[in-house]
């Protein structure tokens, strides 16, 4: 019997370019060792003029360098995503060299993108016909006048352009249930299940372009034009207001929706906090291997 909660589920981990190479090799000798079956995405980027979505950490990387490492992801079995998800790239943007050259060697070694950007997506499927591209949870975000703007038809049109489309966390958490049989392909929508930011906030879209800002002018602060309305709060009350699925909520959108594609965020978070998500959401919670589990997750936590 499967230690795993989804056995069938696609999981969109935030691993790439973070530097936690250790914890992504222990999640996979975790599965082998269990003799389970893994399917992984992991997704990220460096500072670039298309990235956006959350901070990157790592900066000034070559494509050396970026080839090698995104080598020895796909030989490790993991499908490597790139966050190019910049709302406000320009046509002047379009003709970055780095970018480009990043672009190129990425097709070739079958990595995905995630954009929210019309522009840059057109543009890099018609180099690249065949170029995995996922509708970034961003795009909503500034293209919704209001969260009760028609949101089921933008999954549709979406999902009409692109080849997987990634739900806002309000709209999975209150109005998915309702609405799942009105979506085209629900088998091609991707969830976020550990959202931490407020629900509905109004500042998202200003928030999204201050990271945008940083990341294109390589600033030491992100939010020096803004500043986050959760940044004074205490874990208490983060914890009390957001949109974080429960495993019930999950239970039933997996087990009932027959949602497949399951993501986690946490590029900012530390590796014990991404190794309790790991096991709050991705496995069973009792059974004998459990044990087996933790000790082999835990040797990379330290």
């Amino acid at each position: 019997m499967s230690i795993l909660r989804y056995p069938d589920a696609i999981w969109s981990l935030p691993l790439l370019f973070n530097k936690n190479d250790d914890l992504t090799n222990n999640i996979i000798q975790c599965y082998k060792d269990l003799d389970e079956n893994y399917n992984f995405i992991n997704f990220g980027t460096f500072r670039c003029k298309w990235s956006g979505g959350r901070p990157s950490r790592i900066r000034n990387y070559d494509v050396e360098s970026t080839v090698n490492y995104l080598t020895k992801v796909r030989e490790k079995g993991i499908t490597p995503a790139f966050t190019f998800s910049n709302y406000h790239v320009s046509q002047e943007d379009l003709n970055d060299k780095f970018c480009n050259e990043i672009l190129d060697a990425a097709v070739k070694l079958n990595c995905q993108f995630i954009i929210s950007s019309d522009l840059l997506h057109d543009y890099i499927k018609k180099l690249y016909p065949e170029a995995y591209c996922t509708c970034s949870v961003i795009k909503p975000y500034f293209e919704l006048e209001s969260p009760d703007d028609r949101e089921t038809e933008f999954y549709n049109r979406m999902l009409d352009k692109f080849d997987r489309v990634v739900a806002r966390p309000e709209y999975v958490k209150y109005k998915i249930r309702e609405e799942a049989h009105l979506l085209n392909d629900i088998e091609r929508i991707e969830i976020l299940l550990n959202q931490t930011c407020l629900p509905d906030c109004p500042f998202a879209a200003k928030h999204y372009t201050a990271i945008e800002k940083a990341e294109y002018t390589d600033s030491e602060d992100f939010d020096v034009d803004f500043q986050c309305p959760r940044m004074g709060q205490s874990i208490q009350e983060k914890t009390k207001h957001n949109v974080m699925l429960s495993v019930d909520e999950l239970d039933f959108m997996v087990n009932e929706l027959k949602i497949r594609h399951l993501k986690l965020q946490g590029r900012d978070f530390n590796k014990k906090m991404v190794l309790f998500l790991l096991i709050s959401y991705m496995f069973e919670p009792v059974g004998d291997a459990q044990f087996t589990l933790m000790n082999l997750l835990s040797e990379c936590s330290i």
